[in-house]
């Protein structure tokens, strides 16, 4: 009874190992199409696409270990579930199937969750910056008739939270393409968002660069209106009175 109780156990455990999904894999590269049995031969008998229309029929798996047979497939143009069936030398048949996704990664409630709640604090974050920038000073402290009267540095934060919401913004952009890949059964948007994205990116390294020139050319300015007002010489907006 004992020893019958242990295979049972052994065939539920090794069924499900038989039985579980190969993985996820990214379109359009190939897949290793893998089973360990004790046979001398394994053939996939057919490999479905997501659509139903068959991919493979009647294909020798390639034997590269005792009880090791593996395929690699590579015709993954479409997103979704392909289901294939294998059998052994004594005909038994044993079925499998993986995912393809366009990034390649398994989306599910959990990390959906994740990625929602990442983008919605990432819109939070821009909405709060940009909300925030309008109250920060844009100049020096000056009287009525346009005379700086001090230097203010609080305005060189305009530039840096400005660079700061473009990062926020190119991190959401690239989340909610990530999202549209993983979830929509059309990559449409998913490719939009993603396009726009590497737009965003390749622009971001001049945008750098002109950024960094600006906010160092106006802390050197400020600094010689500094100079000139600690020796008591009257500076205007647009330069010496």
């Amino acid at each position: 009874m004992k020893k019958i109780l242990i295979a049972i156990i052994f065939g539920i455990v090794l069924l499900s190992l038989i039985s579980a999904n190969l993985g996820t894999f990214k379109i359009n590269t190939c897949v290793p199409v893998k089973t360990v049995l004790n046979s001398s031969l394994v053939n996939i008998s057919t490999l479905a696409y997501p659509n139903g229309s068959i991919a493979l029929t009647d294909v020798n798996m390639t034997k590269t270990g005792l009880y090791t047979f593996i395929h690699s497939f590579c015709n993954t143009t479409e997103l979704g579930t392909y289901i294939y069936d294998y059998y052994d030398e004594k005909g038994n048949v044993y079925a499998n199937s993986f995912d393809i996704t366009y990034t390649g990664f398994e989306l599910n409630i959990s990390n959906s969750i994740l990625y929602l709640g990442l983008l919605a604090l990432l819109i939070f974050l821009l909405i709060f910056i940009l909300y925030s920038i309008p109250k920060i000073p844009k100049g020096n402290k000056t009287d009525e008739d346009n005379q700086i009267l001090s230097v203010n540095s609080l305005k060189h934060l305009r530039p840096i939270l400005y660079g700061v919401c473009w990062g926020i913004a190119l991190a959401i952009i690239f989340i909610a393409s990530n999202i549209a890949l993983g979830f929509l059964t059309n990559s449409m948007m998913g490719k939009l968002f993603f396009m726009i994205y590497q737009v965003m990116f390749i622009l971001t390294f001049p945008m750098i660069l002109v950024w960094f020139v600006y906010f160092i050319k106006s802390v050197v300015y400020d600094r010689a209106i500094k100079k000139l007002i600690d020796r008591g010489v009257p500076v205007n907006d647009g330069g010496l009175i």
